[in-house]
């Protein structure tokens, strides 16, 4: 028998980024290497779905009225806060 141990997943999650409350979603841009892909995490709705690493992302109304929220590509996380949309 012969074990192949492959690399570890390598995990980025993207830049912080910012939005406003009348306009919340954003777009994710994550990336995954020697991965097969990555799911999201986060108290908000992903579209098309949390298996997509450039899902749009919107926050729940609790994270839009609290003004930040956290949404986690397996073990990198970016905060997404109230303000202009870049």
């Amino acid at each position: 028998m012969v074990v192949t141990i492959t690399p570890a997943p390598l995990v980025d999650a993207g830049q912080p980024l910012q939005s406003c409350a009348n306009n919340p979603s954003v777009q994710l841009a994550g990336s995954v290497q020697n991965a097969t892909g990555g799911t999201w995490s986060g108290a908000g709705t992903f579209s098309p779905d949390a298996n997509s690493l450039s899902a749009i992302y919107t926050p729940s109304a609790a994270e839009v009225i609290a003004g930040t929220a956290t949404v986690t590509d397996q073990h990198r996380q970016r905060s997404v806060q109230r303000g202009e949309r870049q």
